[in-house]
């Protein structure tokens, strides 16, 4: 299983009573990302209601800063989550409400995935981890290396190249 970590925009609204609630994509389906990973439908393991919403991917507890939930959209063909920051955060909530922070990265591990001819990820297969506040995405090479399956994807890249050139030979 591999790591995978993508960044997405925030919405944070605002009811007629004043009570903000904030919303993202956690992840299109069937587009590539910036990170070269395309998520198929319903390809996500989503196996209880709430998971962590993590400050920066953290792995302590002291980074838990609040809970989120992760649905599929058939309608917007996305991964939607709806997440709530703990009163023990409130400088954070207010950066989110600011516009401070702007972005969500989800993050879950690929069990089943193809390399396409593009070299992008078609991802058939992924159990969820959790959710990240993130202020500004990570290079999107940084994270293939951050989540492990950049060397992998390299070696599986040269492999075909190679294969690419003995077919080309042998034509």
């Amino acid at each position: 299983m591999k790591l995978v970590k993508n960044a997405v925009e925030i919405d944070v609204s605002t009811d007629e009573e004043g009570a903000k609630s904030f919303t993202a994509v956690a992840s299109k389906v069937g587009t590539v990302n910036r990170n070269g990973l395309q998520l198929t439908s319903n390809s996500l393991e989503i196996e209880r209601n709430r998971y962590p919403f993590l400050y920066n991917h953290g792995e302590g507890s002291s980074e838990v800063i609040g809970d989120v939930g992760i649905t599929y959209s058939e309608e917007d063909n996305a991964y939607m989550c709806d997440f709530v920051i703990y009163d023990t955060h409130p400088n954070i909530k207010q950066a989110v409400e600011n516009g401070a922070f702007n972005s969500v990265s989800v993050s879950y591990y690929m069990t089943d995935y193809e390399i396409q001819e593009d070299e992008s990820v078609l991802v058939k297969n992924a159990i969820m981890n959790e959710v990240s506040l993130v202020s500004v995405p990570a290079d999107p090479e940084a994270l293939m290396a951050n989540n492990a399956i950049g060397a992998e994807l390299a070696k599986e890249a040269k492999n075909k190249a190679r294969l690419e050139e003995i077919k080309k030979a042998y034509e």
